[in-house]
């Protein structure tokens, strides 16, 4: 059984189309849920249909590490925003707190112990940047800066400022459809983020960490600080039943309050 302290936070990725073996996907097929089996028929697209799989059977497989219950036997429940969680009927397990996000073959599953936490990816390369969207939804202060960028590093500063306000709004259990401007992010030089609240929220209360993986995709990360600046970041790559290995990803920014 794996520890997850207080403070710790566990990155944990998967390259679903790397997973071809058929008797592996069938494995992973029998821990869904008959809800997750039904969602996932709904796809019309196989990739759709893998990703989701995947998805699922890595968070049944990975929460099992932490707590013992078997992956099947996993209940979820939604908050009135729609986040997902642990359903309390699984006792001291339930504060294990968990986001997921995903993008053209990458999954990325966060984990933490009692404490709130976001985390967004986008691959800045074959997604094209919405200049029209950072203007009309952005902070003024971070469209100024996306447009002062050169041609060749716009996409990569639109991509930032996305997944950040991406990773803080999950972290609050809210979507990107909520108001955008209301979290405001500023680079203060290469490496420091910094986040400008208006909407009631105390920036210090969050700590920010941004990844470049393969140097295409950016991710962001969001945690409530119980432990400002003692926060420890563990990553690594799995397959839900498969090979765990420990990964690299370039730390890009982070905040003051931060650590890794």
């Amino acid at each position: 059984m794996t520890k997850l302290e207080a403070g710790n936070i566990h990155l944990w990725v998967c390259f679903y189309n790397e997973v071809e073996d058929e008797t592996l996907l069938d494995r992973y097929f029998s821990l869904l849920s008959p809800d997750e089996v039904q969602q996932r028929n709904r796809f019309q697209f196989e990739d759709d249909k893998k990703r989701y799989l995947l998805t699922r059977a890595s968070l049944r497989t990975l929460l099992s590490k932490y707590a013992p219950v078997p992956p099947m036997s996993w209940c979820f429940e939604k908050s009135s925003q729609g986040k997902p969680y642990i359903s309390e009927s699984h006792g001291e397990a339930a504060k294990i707190q968990f986001n997921i996000t995903h993008t053209e073959n990458l999954i990325v599953i966060a984990l933490a112990n009692s404490c709130r936490l976001g985390i967004d990816v986008e691959n800045h390369k074959s997604r094209d940047a919405s200049i029209e969207v950072a203007k009309r939804f952005f902070a003024p202060r971070e469209f100024r800066d996306i447009q002062a960028c050169e041609e060749s590093t716009r996409q990569k500063r639109f991509f930032e400022y996305w997944t950040f306000k991406e990773s803080y709004l999950k972290a609050q259990g809210m979507g990107i459809h909520h108001a955008l401007d209301k979290a405001a992010f500023r680079f203060p030089d290469s490496r420091g983020v910094e986040l400008i609240c208006d909407g009631g929220d105390e920036s210090e209360r969050w700590g920010f960490w941004q990844f470049s993986l393969r140097d295409e995709y950016t991710i962001a990360l969001c945690v409530e600080e119980l432990f400002p600046g003692k926060n420890k970041i563990q990553i690594s790559q799995i397959q839900p039943t498969g090979i765990e290995t420990p990964l690299q990803m370039e730390l890009c920014r982070v905040s003051d309050n931060g650590s890794q």
